[in-house]
């Protein structure tokens, strides 16, 4: 399936799902963790997989960083103390 872009009443139908579901966790004991988008290349260098390039850019410090392959490592960091 393609993604698309969402916009106008089903965009607005689709962030009020969202927020009655985020909710329903928040109430159940669940807390929010937000993930940034971008992560320093070298924290996936490790996980590389024959074949797949992440889609991959310079910061202001000319640093590569790259855009999250998934939020595995995120939740770990949150997780484990």
């Amino acid at each position: 399936m393609a993604h698309v872009d969402e916009f106008g009443p089903r965009a607005i139908r689709k962030e009020n799902l969202i927020q009655t579901i985020s909710q329903q966790f928040i109430q159940a004991g669940f807390e929010r963790v937000k993930t940034p988008l971008l992560e320093y290349r070298d924290v996936f260098k490790p996980l590389v997989v024959s074949g797949e390039q992440p889609y991959q850019m310079l910061d202001d410090a000319g640093e590569s960083v790259v855009m999250r392959p998934d939020l595995t490592l995120r939740l770990r960091d949150c997780l484990v103390p």
